[in-house]
């Protein structure tokens, strides 16, 4: 996998799902960071990079995710001789983050599972410190400071700090039988775990939760999916489609408990306010928090998240920020192609180059319990007085519901009807008419 270049006479490929970008002559067969299949590739031209600096500047990177990866990247197409450091608390390069729960049971640190190849960041002369907190940002003195005791410089620094799992308040959190996804140990734990539990419950019932619950339940083990709303998924879907999905699930013999009310986590399982789920792990899905406390300690302008214009250029004209932790226009989406984009736009300005972010379309796509889920946009869940067009194959479990208001396209569901899927992306990014 490359990140988006712009290499003029470069023809790549890119998933307008999760955004990754493939070079190539035709399509791979699937996206190996969303898992969608070439319907969703669409043929791009890499264009030639015409900035370039000498300028012997300190860039320092805190994360080693996706946004940050990419803001190294485009920094060392444009600077040959700066000095790049990427800063991550995880002890493992830059993967393809969205695997975790799609592939749970798959072979961990696997060469698709990195975004780019250990030697890489030799080869590209990008340091790499690993398994190291950056403990605080003295943006005056242009410094931070790391948790083994050093301090690097900076001239631009790029926060890119990600976000971590949300641990409900609830007694028994910590326990040893909860686990959470959001690092590749996470995963490692799981696995370990395997061989010795036969039931799981999962507090969440979003996209992760899902797909962490039907992992799972293709391991042979008892499933119990705990949804705290109404039903599943209910920030990206209206009722009927998280039915059509609930139903596919529980036939793919997964229990789904909507209006669950978690009171505590037992070491048998897990006590709502009106009964008991028996479980031998408990997994946590219940969203993120962004990593934003460090950098509002140094007086970044902020609440939930770090504010950031156009240019992903923070409160303070040396630090940019991008990824989870970051909102343009108060809008943070939490998904890949998000990182991967702000991440892309810091490091070009960064540099000193120029270019400007713009909004990703909303995508949420889910596979499993038999089933394709894809949906793009506001499907009835932002207030407005929407048109709604529908036309489903109940026995074929083919949903389709398209959302308009003030004669535009708002949002759209495709229920295992994936060209559909492609035309409501499509519509919804060109703004559009579409009718089913």
């Amino acid at each position: 996998m490359i990140i988006p270049g712009k290499k003029r006479g470069v023809k790549a490929w890119k998933c307008d799902v999760c955004g990754a970008v493939f070079k190539g002559d035709t399509p791979p067969e699937t996206c190996p960071v969303c898992g969608k299949g070439p319907e969703h590739f669409i043929e791009v031209t890499i264009e030639e990079i015409d900035f370039s600096s000498s300028a012997d500047l300190k860039f320092v990177i805190i994360g080693g995710g996706i946004a940050g990866l990419t803001a190294a990247d485009e920094i060392r197409k444009r600077n040959s001789v700066a000095g790049i450091e990427i800063i991550s608390d995880e002890d493992v390069v830059c993967y393809n983050r969205p695997m975790l729960t799609k592939g749970l049971l798959a072979e961990p640190e696997s060469n698709e599972f990195y975004v780019q190849q250990p030697d890489w960041y030799g080869e590209k002369n990008i340091k790499t410190t690993l398994g190291v907190s950056v403990f605080s940002i003295d943006a005056a003195a242009k410094t931070v400071e790391l948790s083994n005791g050093e301090t690097r410089e900076y001239d631009k620094l790029i926060y890119a700090a990600g976000s971590e799992c949300n641990i409900i308040p609830i007694p028994g959190a910590d326990k040893d039988i909860v686990q959470v996804i959001r690092k590749i140990s996470d995963v490692h734990a799981i696995q370990a775990r395997l061989d010795e539990i036969d039931s799981v419950a999962v507090i969440g019932g979003g996209v992760l939760g899902l797909e962490a619950g039907w992992e799972l339940a293709r391991a042979g083990k008892k499933v119990t999916i705990l949804q705290n709303g109404g039903y599943v998924m209910n920030r990206q879907l209206d009722k009927a489609a998280a039915e059509t999905l609930q139903a596919a699930a529980e036939k793919s013999g997964v229990t789904i408990i909507t209006g669950a009310k978690t009171k505590e986590i037992t070491d048998s399982g897990v006590m709502l306010e009106d009964g008991e789920v028996e479980a031998q792990l408990v997994i946590i899905s219940a969203g993120t928090v962004p990593n934003v406390k460090m950098a509002l300690d140094a007086g970044l302008k902020g609440d939930r998240f770090i504010e950031v214009d156009s240019r992903m250029r923070t409160s303070d004209p040396d630090i940019y920020a991008a990824g989870d932790c970051a909102a343009f226009t108060g809008v943070s989406y939490g998904l890949w192609n998000q990182s991967l984009d702000q991440g892309r736009i810091a490091g070009i300005n960064a540099v000193g180059d120029d270019e400007e972010y713009e909004h990703i379309v909303p995508v949420v796509a889910f596979t499993g319990f038999g089933i394709e889920v894809f949906a793009v946009g506001d499907v009835g869940n932002g207030g407005k007085e929407y048109k709604v067009e529908e036309k489903n194959e109940p026995d074929k479990n083919i949903y389709r519901r398209l959302y308009t208001a003030d004669g535009v396209l708002t949002g759209g569901i495709a229920i295992n009807d994936e060209n559909l899927g492609v035309k409501i992306m499509d519509a919804y990014k060109n703004k559009k008419d579409l009718h089913l």
